[in-house]
């Protein structure tokens, strides 16, 4: 086993177990004999209101609270998970063979941007460098804020009816205000017409799960889409480490693929850690988008899916039988092109679920995961990106200029300053520009993201279209992108 981040209190467990009494009832009899009580939790109709959306989440693995009994230690999801693994004899997810019920309980992984240097998807650890070494490479701080001349990315105001624009869904941080993104107010109504929506089923739907379920102080809730600070009154007013990461990735998107759609989903807190939990609960809901969407012969559903943040499994070879790799390939299976970033660590310890394109590539027509290391502006490796089984393809990733929230300025000030004559050096948290500079394979994984968009748009993009239509146009895309990256 490796070392893993994870909830010491909560289990993973599917819908469809904790609603069956003899399932759910032997999960918790069999922890009982150690002294764990299982928690059930809140009903799913009280987390998920949309019944048409909740039709689909009989598999959406759910957070369960354990609780040690008084006078006993207190109880760790990692000691439960083996002892219901040796119980019901799991399998290992081995070839062939149908999963227990332990192989579908697991533990709640943090998913993690960066936290003190680990599974860095901006990256801030100079990975070794020296003081002086990393100064020469990038000046701290990584993220600063820059100005930048030219006009906004444009779009057809005349855009072909009968021709549906790809949509790029951003699994991340959420996003605040900025000139490109037009009223963020009406962005999650139908028939909203800007390049950047908002997915209000998963906001409220997430808000639920953590005040219901996970039982979070409403400090911690992630309440909407906005990208707002961890705590509020701050004293020191320092700017989080993952702020602004969900816009600057939607400006990534907005300036290669002017002409797709983006469809922001927030899962991640802004010091740029999440629960599994959560971000499972956002990725089934967009399933049941598209699969509902079908049904209806509507344009509501997803082409590619980006996902800057990841995990390191406790278990090297454990990775395909992850609840991410199960609802990825869903996902895959109904025609999404997943790109992920592939970690900042400048490790070949496999970062998922960017891995997942090499530990559990799909079946065909599915198309594989696409992990996505970083490239430097001259075109060689960034130092920091991840690479191996994470990184099946490279895009730019280092010293990247994109979109960042306006309002934002911290409480960091120049070096020097001559307040009386107006003069001072730059102030690197003051973000009034609306843009900044930025290092991570966690903005390369959007670029590839734009690419496979522009592709998708030359292939053509109906306005109505079955699974198999999206399935090919997926693969053909993927081909395109392949090829165009082996001639640079």
């Amino acid at each position: 086993m490796r070392s893993t981040v994870y909830r010491t209190r909560f289990l993973l467990i599917p819908e469809d177990v904790i609603s069956d009494d003899d399932s759910f009832g032997s999960i918790r009899d069999a922890l009982g004999e150690i002294d764990i009580d299982v928690e059930p939790p809140a009903p799913l109709t009280e987390v998920v209101a949309d019944g048409p959306l909740r039709e689909h989440l009989g598999g959406l693995p759910r957070p369960v609270r354990l609780a040690g009994r008084p006078g006993r230690p207190a109880a760790d999801a990692w000691v439960a998970l083996q002892y219901l693994r040796s119980r019901f004899a799991a399998n290992g997810g081995e070839e062939g063979q149908q999963p227990t019920l332990a192989d579908r309980i697991s533990l709640e992984h943090l998913l993690c941007g960066t936290l003190l240097g680990w599974g860095g998807a901006p990256t801030y650890d100079p990975h070794g460098l020296t003081d002086t070494a990393a100064a020469n490479y990038a000046p701290p701080p990584v993220r600063a804020p820059v100005e930048l001349a030219g006009e906004p990315p444009w779009r057809d105001p005349a855009w072909d009816a009968n021709r549906r624009r790809p949509v790029v869904a951003v699994v991340d941080t959420g996003v605040r205000d900025h000139p490109w993104f037009g009223d963020l107010s009406t962005a999650a109504t139908p028939g909203h017409r800007g390049f950047l929506r908002l997915f209000q089923p998963s906001e409220v739907a997430i808000a639920a799960q953590e005040q219901k379920v996970a039982g979070l102080p409403r400090s911690l809730v992630l309440e909407d889409s906005l990208d707002a600070p961890t705590t509020t009154n701050p004293l020191t007013d320092v700017v989080n480490p993952a702020t602004g990461h969900g816009t600057f990735i939607a400006g990534v998107i907005h300036q290669h693929a002017p002409e797709a759609d983006v469809l922001m989903v927030r899962v991640l807190h802004p010091d740029n850690v999440g629960l599994e939990g959560d971000a499972l609960l956002a990725l089934w809901l967009l399933l049941a988008r598209i699969r509902d969407a079908r049904t209806k012969n509507h344009r509501d559903w997803v082409d590619i899916l980006s996902l800057s943040m990841g995990f390191y499994d406790e278990d090297p070879g454990d990775g395909k039988r992850s609840r991410l790799a199960e609802i990825i390939r869903a996902l895959v299976a109904e025609g999404v092109v997943v790109v992920a970033s592939a970690g900042n660590d400048s490790t070949e310890r496999p970062f998922l679920p960017a891995a997942l394109g090499v530990l559990d590539p799909p079946p065909a027509p599915g198309q594989p995961v696409l992990g996505v290391g970083a490239l430097n502006p001259n075109g060689t490796t960034a130092w920091f990106s991840n690479g191996g089984p994470s990184a099946t393809c490279y895009a730019p990733g280092a010293r990247i200029v994109s979109a960042f929230p306006p309002d934002v300025n911290g409480s960091a000030r120049p070096g020097r300053y001559v307040p009386a004559k107006g003069r001072e050096q730059a102030d690197l948290d003051d973000f009034s520009s609306g843009f900044a500079v930025w290092d991570g394979t966690s903005f390369a994984a959007p670029y590839i993201a734009a690419e496979l968009a522009n592709l998708m748009l030359d292939i053509g993009t109906d306005a109505v279209a079955t699974r198999e239509d999206t399935t090919a146009r997926a693969a053909q895309a993927v081909t395109r992108l392949r090829k165009n990256a082996e001639r640079r």
